[in-house]
């Protein structure tokens, strides 16, 4: 019987919106059929003994206030309950002239203090906002078109505006496995309504066998794709597979003090920080949508800047300013991150890995004395190298996931201490060695092997005959608004393929012994990563151990070799 009743009156409903005005339509729909619907949900509950749920309202309607909320007891003061008390008579008077119990005046009154209160509040949450003045100007514009006119047309938008201001926290959010339980749910939801599927499949998911998944799992699985383009229509949604909450929680720690990158397909290389709050988006009445995802993120996400990706139709991952990913795939790809650096780091086997935007290439290998000698290629040349010496590890697959997240032998902080790092420069012949970078004023070639261990970046030529220290190139493009034309003559596209190598010549001074005998046989890990220094997973896009015998040389063209890669 109930369904009868929603069907009849959405039927109801749309021959009145067609054929009668706004007001009226306004009327029933929020007025007359709410009290209509709680006169048969009472009923409805005597029969049954159990509460019937009301029909899902749409975006821009009225939601009634509800202190048992979550958003309510985290981001709700004294003047936010004074507005939802009073918005819902306000919405009635706009077209009652008179009621039973207040005068025309008063009722005049009690619009005006209303809407004073609501321009207040959402004027005081674009404070500090980086388009403050263009949205001040906007919700301005709002509350003045249905000063002058008041209809509903103009007060479904001034209550967009309201909802769009007060949908977002003002305060962090504490508990960050709520907010990824409830973005994971969300995700499950969205798929399955686009699929029509029951989600069963989903649930289906062994994390350890991410290296043999099928091509239908493969497209469910979150992603940056400029080809597919999931983060904008017609979305293509994604889920993230299911953790255990002990990971999780793991996970959240880490990502709550610490940012993650990504490499995309075209090589450029993605930082995002996390958003706890989210702050307002650029746009009136818009929100964010996950890029990886096709998601709505609740309060919580990872951006690459504040506010940035604001706009009714989400940005696409071409620019880099305007990205943002909800926290379910956030932990979704440090796990992955993490579940291939621990595969390439820990015995017995030691399984290398490459990302399929890189390529790295250790070509030969020398163990003599108290020294490692290596080249090794790395593209796209905008990559860091890094080259540490491994100790013995251990079996982790017995571990809780805590011990083993902060057991892996990643480098240290210190590993640039024994490492010295040379580029080999690509037509190093066409430009003068004792110049210096146009941008940091550095020479381009000032290390001396005899001294101290150091790294140097590589040097990029551009397309209009300048050269740079590659990084810092990469670093300004990053940080400068101008980053789209030539530091010195201005130009534009003038940035070379991006997936141009680059060799290094490297040597790995060994650490001594507790006996101060030479081991016969060392462990070196190559990784190429995605900033200066590690900071999780994710700054690991390629990774392998090479286990050297001591004079003895690995060469990758001969098979024969006795120094291999583990």
């Amino acid at each position: 019987m109930r369904q009868g009743l929603f069907s009849f009156s959405f039927f109801f409903f749309a021959i009145i919106r067609t054929f009668s005005t706004r007001e009226v339509y306004f009327r029933l729909r929020y007025i007359w059929y709410p009290a209509l619907l709680k006169g048969f949900n009472k009923r409805g509950q005597k029969q049954t003994n159990k509460p019937m749920t009301s029909p899902k309202r749409p975006v821009t309607s009225f939601v009634p206030f509800d202190e048992s909320s979550q958003q309510t007891t985290t981001d709700v003061n004294i003047v936010e309950m004074a507005i939802h008390r009073s918005i819902g008579l306000f919405s009635i008077n706009v077209f009652d002239d008179t009621t039973a119990d207040v005068a025309p005046e008063d009722s005049m009154k009690l619009d005006d203090s209303t809407i004073a209160l609501m321009k207040t509040y959402v004027l005081s949450r674009l404070l500090g906002h980086p388009h403050e003045p263009r949205l001040t100007s906007e919700v301005e514009s709002r509350f003045s078109a249905f000063i002058h006119e008041r209809n509903s047309r103009n007060l479904l938008e001034l209550q967009q505006v309201f909802w769009w201001a007060r949908k977002f926290h003002k305060t962090p959010v504490t508990d960050l496995f709520a907010e990824y339980t409830r973005g994971h749910a969300a995700q499950r939801q969205a798929w399955c309504r686009s699929k029509g599927r029951n989600g069963q499949c989903i649930s289906r998911v062994d994390r350890s066998s991410f290296r043999t998944r099928s091509v239908l799992r493969e497209s469910m699985l979150p992603c940056f794709s400029t080809g597919k383009r999931v983060g904008v229509p017609p979305y293509n949604y994604r889920v993230a597979p299911s953790l255990q909450e002990d990971v999780v929680r793991v996970l959240l720690t880490a990502l709550a003090q610490q940012p993650i990158s990504f490499l995309l397909p075209d090589g450029r290389i993605l930082p995002l920080l996390m958003a706890n709050p989210i702050p307002l988006p650029s746009c009136i009445t818009s929100s964010y949508r996950c890029d990886t995802c096709a998601n709505y993120p609740s309060y919580v996400a990872f951006q690459s800047s504040a506010g940035a990706n604001a706009h009714e139709t989400p940005a696409d991952v071409t620019c880099l300013s305007s990205i943002t990913m909800c926290l379910p795939c956030a932990v979704h790809f440090v796990y992955e991150s993490f579940a291939k650096m621990k595969a390439a780091l820990a015995p017995p086997k030691y399984v290398p890995f490459n990302d399929g935007e890189c390529r790295m290439n250790v070509w030969s290998a020398v163990y003599e004395g108290n020294t490692v000698w290596m080249s090794v290629e790395l593209e796209p040349i905008n990559l860091y190298l890094c080259v540490w010496q491994l100790q013995e590890g251990l079996l982790m697959d017995q571990l809780p996931f805590a011990e083993q997240f902060s057991s892996v032998a990643v480098p240290t902080g210190t590993w640039r201490e024994q490492a010295t790092i040379v580029s080999l420069h690509n037509g190093k012949k066409q430009y003068d060695p004792t110049a210096v970078c146009p941008i940091c004023l550095e020479p381009f070639n000032s290390l001396d092997l005899n001294n101290e261990n150091s790294v140097f970046s590589a040097v990029m030529k551009t397309s209009c005959q300048h050269w740079f220290h590659t990084q810092c190139l990469v670093d300004l493009r990053c940080a400068s608004s101008s980053s789209g034309v030539c530091p010195i003559c201005r130009n534009k596209n003038y940035i070379p393929n991006s997936s141009t190598s680059e060799a290094y010549e490297v040597k790995l001074t060994l650490a001594q012994s507790p006996r101060g005998m030479r081991p016969p046989v060392v462990r070196v890990a190559v990784a190429a990563l995605l900033g200066e220094e590690y900071i999780n997973p994710t700054s690991v896009v390629a990774c392998r151990v090479l286990n050297l015998r001591c004079g003895e040389e690995f060469n990758d063209r001969e098979k024969d070799s006795s120094c291999s890669p583990m």
